[in-house]
């Protein structure tokens, strides 16, 4: 919609009946009635047929216009142009066809006035409503961000993701310059990338002697990978279609939600610092030996799958764990991640190298209990922080982002019909129907691999410092920050 105006005027009504709103001030500043208010105003469009008038609606959930409306949610802003002022919309749009995925669209409203201050109103108004901001006379502040991109990430896309910016050049990189970087200069960190780029960030941002305060900094993640779990687990969690331009929605959008982060160690090495997961057994050979197949994108997992079936093996080994208590997720209580934080700092005084005996498990807190898997082989397990591991991959259904729990999976025994059954099943997570696929709740785990049974740990999808050892994987909670949303308007 495109205009130029005939006098315009502004209305502000006040709403009658129903349930009162949140009292808001008015843009001058003034008090206004309690019962909230409504924007209205008469601007123009433009378009090849000619020009029209229309009437504009804006409430603090809405904006419409003659009749067409647009849901707050949905908006990311708006801006000034020659002679009136364009509001950005990305309404979700329904899948086209059998093979089509629902996704956001661009949708731009122009509206046009020859009142230069009216459209200046609106669009601070319109830019404190996208951002779930009180509305105030300033216009938002820009929002500043250091962006790290891995151009070899998946099969190379992450680049074309963004423009004028500098990419990583080795692997390594951003662990080592994050320890140098002021981050208080910028709003928050963005990855694009895979959750490779990440495992490093948090990681390096670990390595910081500020990292109480760092490491709760808020970032946010495009997705440039292969498996993208973190990223297609944001995305499930807030309602947002399983592409980059729905995780580009919640990081324009500005919400954040606290995330759960994960440490691993072992004896004679740094901790590692991840959120997505440890795995074991048939998934992280599947994951970690199909990187020659890189080139093939997500069709590398299947390949490879195949070959792991035909020459199938199970995995020796000791798994013990702490189980955790069963309780509602009340992590967005300031509380909880304090809890997390002061958790965080006990276990980094005692994680030097070496401070992991292979013969005594450590402990931290009290009244810690200690229990052991009943089985002495393995066909894969999994300790999971998110619900998924890649796009269409459900590893933990109803796992949440901040609920406090290692979500431990697993599959024992000697099954490769088993193995393969829960392959099947990983898109819908239906995987739990056999009962040899056993799932607990846990605070901590570790496993001690059988070392006349070669195998491999995957931390986040990398590879542990050594795979013949014990390995310790603890859950901090809420102690990470990250951009989700409050869910598309429209169903999938």
């Amino acid at each position: 919609m495109d205009a130029e105006a005939n006098p315009p005027r502004q209305v502000l009504e006040s709403k009658k009946g129903g349930q009162k709103p949140k009292m808001e001030p008015l843009l001058d500043g003034k008090d206004q009635n309690r019962y909230g208010e409504i924007w209205k105003a008469q601007f123009r469009s433009k378009s090849w047929t000619g020009s029209k008038e229309y009437a504009v609606e804006l409430t603090t959930a809405t904006f419409r216009i003659q009749g067409c409306e647009y849901e707050i949610e949905d908006i990311v802003g708006a801006s000034l142009i020659d002679g009136g002022f364009c509001t950005h919309a990305y309404p979700l749009k329904a899948c086209c066809g059998c093979w089509g995925k629902p996704d956001r669209s661009y949708t731009p409203l122009r509206l046009y006035t020859t009142d230069s201050k009216l459209a200046a109103d609106w669009v601070k108004r319109i830019n404190h409503l996208a951002r779930g901001l009180p509305p105030t006379t300033e216009p938002v502040p820009d929002r500043k961000m250091l962006v790290y991109i891995n151009p070899f990430s998946g099969v190379g896309q992450a680049p074309k993701l963004f423009k004028s910016v500098v990419v990583t050049k080795k692997s390594g990189q951003v662990e080592e310059e994050i320890t140098k970087i002021d981050l208080d200069a910028y709003e928050a960190t963005i990855i694009v990338s895979g959750d490779g780029l990440i495992f490093e960030y948090l990681t390096g941002i670990m390595n910081r002697s500020d990292w109480p305060q760092t490491i709760q900094k808020p970032f946010g993640v495009l997705p440039g990978g292969t498996g993208n779990g973190l990223a297609a687990s944001l995305r499930n969690s807030s309602g947002e279609p399983m592409t980059p331009l729905g995780s580009a929605m919640l990081i324009a959008k500005g919400k954040k939600s606290p995330l759960d982060l994960l440490q691993f160690k072992q004896s004679g090495f740094p901790p590692k610092y991840g959120f997505l997961s440890l795995t074991w057994g048939f998934f992280s050979d599947l994951d970690l030996n199909s990187e020659v197949c890189r080139c093939c994108g997500t069709l590398r997992f299947e390949c490879y799958a195949i070959q792991l079936l035909c020459n199938f093996k199970s995995y020796k080994g000791s798994v013990k764990y702490i189980k955790s208590i069963d309780k509602p997720s009340i992590a967005r209580e300031e509380k909880l991640s304090a809890k997390g934080i002061r958790l965080l700092k006990e276990a980094v005084i005692t994680s030097q190298p070496g401070s992991l005996p292979d013969s005594k498990l450590p402990e931290i807190g009290e009244d810690t209990k200690w229990e052991e898997v009943g089985a002495d082989r393995y066909s894969m397990l999994l300790a999971l922080n998110t619900s998924m591991q890649s796009e269409d991959v459900i590893l933990a259904p109803g796992a949440k982002l901040d609920d406090g729990f290692i979500h431990l999976t697993y599959l024992q025994g000697h099954s490769c019909c088993s193995t393969l059954r829960a392959l099947l099943r990983f898109e819908d997570g239906s995987m739990f129907k056999d009962p040899n696929y056993k799932r607990i709740n846990v605070e901590r785990v570790r496993i001690e691999p059988d070392k006349s049974t070669p195998s491999l740990f995957s931390l986040d999808g990398e590879h542990a410092d050594d795979h013949t050892s014990p390995i310790d994987l603890t859950v901090f909670p809420s102690v990470l920050t990250v951009f989700t949303g409050g869910g598309a308007t429209a169903s999938r």
